[in-house]
């Protein structure tokens, strides 16, 4: 799918490289969260020590055949990253919490990334905003959460 200038593909384990690229941390040895937290229990996102450990996990879901996520190309190089996963799949998406869709089949993106210079700013000119046009031309309901997000990485406290 190309949106605004952009090239979306599933983050299959082929891509795995490119997955690394938007979430791997930058600094030697500093914990990152792989866009883990929403995917594992809190238990399990405990005993994932090393950021090395962490993104041999999303490689595993990368190569399952259910892409857990999509990355964002511009002019083939690997620019943004959104973690998407059926609600049922994620961790801190009750029912009790989140109102349910009668139709079922609930999406998130449980999180978002994009490298520097290839944000809202860099497309302005360009038209709408990848996201807000994503969601326009998405087959898939989109709906709001009613709770205020939180930014902070539930792995890292960051």
């Amino acid at each position: 799918m190309t949106i605004v200038g952009f090239e979306t593909r599933p983050a299959t384990g082929d891509r795995f490289a490119d997955v690394a690229t938007i979430l791997a941390p930058k600094r030697a040895g500093a914990q990152g969260c792989w866009c883990l937290s929403r995917r594992l229990s809190p238990t399990d996102n405990k005993a994932l020590s090393s950021s090395q450990e962490r993104g041999q996990r999303l490689e595993a879901l990368c190569n399952s055949g259910n892409a857990p996520g999509v990355l964002a190309y511009q002019d083939d190089d690997v620019v943004g990253w959104a973690a998407i996963a059926l609600r049922e799949q994620l961790h801190g998406f009750s029912p009790r919490r989140f109102p349910i869709d009668p139709d079922g089949n609930v999406w998130v993106v449980s999180c978002f990334r994009v490298r520097a210079g290839h944000g809202p700013a860099a497309t302005e000119s360009t038209g709408p905003r990848p996201r807000q046009e994503s969601c326009r031309c998405s087959p898939m309901r989109v709906s709001r959460s009613p709770a205020t997000p939180d930014t902070r990485c539930r792995a890292t406290g960051r």
